[in-house]
Formats: structure tokens, C-alpha cells, sequence
């Protein structure tokens, strides 16, 4: 592969941002458009860092994804390797419509709920994936969760919780193929 060459799954990530225009974008968005795992997502991300077509920073909680001026020179990516992957093909977003007051004093159907005063839960172990890890934190703790690497820490991830309102920071090591997570 050469350096202009990107895998399926980065190639996958690198349209979905060039259609959403880059900027403060929630993973959990992302992951959903593009059909990519939590780990295949930071893995995808990391390539098209390292190839310079993508530069990350902070905005607050929320990690900003910015399209480098290769990037944008970069004609958009061919969706057909993603298809072979069985990933979502990324569409552009649709005009948001004004929000609408929601009851938010129900949870969804078989959604968990927030205690109340309660502590967010820190689920911590050894896994066979990261994507296990993150089903795991999904049934343990509930409801949407933005999980993000750190910017500073390659071993550091960062998990918001929208129902507790809260960040929890996880410490992730892979050795022999088992993520430990503390």
C-alpha cells in the first residue's frame, strides 16, 4: 500500500468527513453513518492522521476533526470498498430540523435509567476487543456515550455519558491481543 493508498475503512471515515464538512463531530455520529466499530473508527482515524490528510484538536469534551488542505485537494473516495466491508455507505447529513421539546422524564423503551444522585459505573477488565470493552460500558452504564481517545495518552480514552452528564477516563493496554482496560 502506498502512501496515497488508504484502507477501505479509512477511506470510509475520510468521505463521511469530507460530506460533513469536518468540525466537531460526535463519534457516536460518525460510527453510525459509516457503519465502523469503535475500534476500526480510531483505527481509520489514526491512518488518515499519519498520512497527513487529517488533523485533530479539542473543543472542550468534543474532539474537532479537521480535513488538512490534502485532504480537500483528495477527490472523494470510492464508497465500493466499504460496501465489501459490509459498512454503511456515509450519507451527507439532511437539513436539521428545529428540535423538538421532548419528554425527557421517561427513559426509551428498554433504555436504562440515570439514578438519581447515582455515579456512572467504570467497567474495567480484560477484553478480546475494544469493541467488546464499548458493549460492555453500552450495558453497563446506558444510554449515548462518546468514547474518544485522548489527543495526548494513546493508552488514555475518554467516555461522556449524556444520561449521567458526567466524563470518566479509562486507561487501555493491548498485550498478546487482550485489551486490558483500568
Amino acid at each position: 500500500m502506498t502512501d496515497r493508498e488508504l484502507t477501505s475503512k479509512a477511506a470510509l471515515l475520510l468521505l463521511d468527513l469530507q460530506l460533513n464538512g469536518g468540525g466537531a463531530l460526535p463519534e457516536f455520529d460518525i460510527l453510525k453513518r459509516t457503519g465502523l466499530s469503535h475500534g476500526s473508527f480510531s483505527a481509520a482515524r489514526k491512518e488518515l492522521v499519519a498520512k497527513g490528510l487529517l488533523a485533530l484538536s479539542k473543543s472542550g469534551r468534543q474532539t474537532v476533526y479537521k480535513l488538512t488542505a490534502r485532504a480537500e485537494d483528495k477527490p472523494l473516495p470510492s464508497p465500493s470498498p466499504a460496501l465489501s466491508t459490509g459498512a454503511a455507505v456515509p450519507q451527507a447529513p439532511a437539513p436539521s430540523a428545529k428540535p423538538s421539546d421532548k419528554d425527557s422524564s421517561a427513559p426509551a423503551d428498554g433504555a436504562p435509567s440515570t439514578p438519581a444522585g447515582g455515579s456512572m459505573p467504570h467497567v474495567t477488565g480484560e477484553f478480546s476487543s475494544l469493541d467488546e470493552w464499548e458493549e460492555q460500558l453500552t450495558a453497563s452504564i446506558g444510554g449515548c456515550l462518546d468514547i474518544s481517545p485522548s489527543l495526548t495518552d494513546e493508552e488514555e480514552y475518554l467516555v461522556y455519558s449524556h444520561d449521567f452528564e458526567t466524563e470518566d477516563i479509562y486507561h487501555v493496554s493491548c498485550v498478546d491481543g487482550v485489551y486490558y482496560v483500568r
